[in-house]
């Protein structure tokens, strides 16, 4: 069975890093909601980027690896991002590049 793979950008070009099941996209996602047993926040603000006008971004990688489960309308980056401040008591801070979240 194959394995999922993702390419990353790296100084010397493309890197190709393996997926983990469990971050993969909902098979919800098109609909505007996504749902996971167990997600990265990093995954998750992945899959809500999709959507979003201006992009969730997560300061720091301790941040980015906290998992968090259940259904998320991922249509909506900012209440989501407000939401996950709340679960996790985050900073969200909205500017005019990206809604920011940090501990």
């Amino acid at each position: 069975r194959p394995e999922p793979l993702r390419y990353r950008p790296t100084g010397g070009g493309p890197e190709r890093e393996q997926i983990r099941a469990r971050e993969l996209p909902s098979a919800d996602w098109p609909t505007g909601w996504s749902e996971h047993r167990s997600i990265p926040l990093a995954a998750l603000a992945r899959e809500a980027n999709r959507y979003a006008p201006q992009p969730i971004v997560i300061d720091d990688p301790a941040t980015g690896r906290l998992e968090v489960s259940g259904r998320f309308q991922i249509s909506r980056p900012e209440t989501l991002a407000d939401r996950l401040g709340q679960l996790f008591d985050l900073a969200v801070e909205k500017q005019n590049d990206a809604i920011h979240l940090r501990q």
